[in-house]
């Protein structure tokens, strides 16, 4: 290689190596605005997160006792298709209330309560402890937020029934006036025919008197 070929390819190392130092320092800034960028949007994403409340908790009912000793296998005996009916007649619970009071879903529930399904042994000796406690009792197990839907279908439930009763009472006073009046009009005699009766008798016995002289 000659001396002009050398000086000719060192400059254009030197050109080279003098643009590619320019990118890779233009490079190397935009990759440190970039960092600075994700760490400013890490710490507004980390302050959203602490903004956001946490969606409200699941009411949950009084623990429930699902230890299966052999006395509570006795219990469990107990358990039939109309515990759970019966329980629904006594409290006025809903079979959402029911769901929190045993901390189950509500399509077991349902599953339940049509016999389609049957809890687990430790649950029907928990259904069945929870069915013998007073109605009182009973409601206070619910947290306090699930027992208002409980009162508001009640107070429907006691007004329907007065509705009822009411309409039976009234269906029942309007029949028992209706005999009365037909029996009334049974014992009142026609006077057409008992002027009738009357006449004819008189003259059957005017023709049969005897005359006296």
């Amino acid at each position: 290689m000659s001396t002009l070929q050398r000086v000719f390819v060192n400059e254009i190392g030197k050109i080279v190596h003098a643009e590619v130092k320019g990118v890779l320092k233009d490079l190397k800034k935009k990759v440190a605005d970039q960092a600075l960028e994700i760490k400013a949007l890490t710490a507004a994403i980390k302050a959203l997160g602490g903004a956001i409340q946490a969606p409200p908790a699941k009411p949950k009912a009084a623990a429930l006792n699902l230890d299966l000793t052999p006395e509570r296998q006795d219990l469990a005996a107990k358990y039939d298709k109309n515990t759970l009916v019966d329980l629904v007649r006594k409290t006025g619970l809903t079979q959402r209330q029911l769901a929190i009071l045993f901390d189950t879903s509500l399509v077991s529930i349902s599953k339940w309560m049509s016999t389609k399904a049957l809890p687990r042994d430790a649950m029907k000796a928990a259904i069945v402890e929870v069915a013998n406690l007073d109605k009182a009792d009973i409601i206070a197990r619910l947290p306090e937020d699930a027992r208002e839907n409980r009162r508001s279908r009640h107070q429907k439930t006691v007004h329907r029934r007065a509705v009822a009763k009411a309409a039976k009472t009234r269906k029942r006073n309007a029949q028992k006036d209706g005999k009365i009046r037909k029996a009334r009009v049974k014992k009142v005699p026609s006077t057409a025919s008992i002027s009738a009766d009357d006449a004819a008798k008189a003259v059957a016995n005017l023709m049969t008197a005897p005359v006296s002289e």
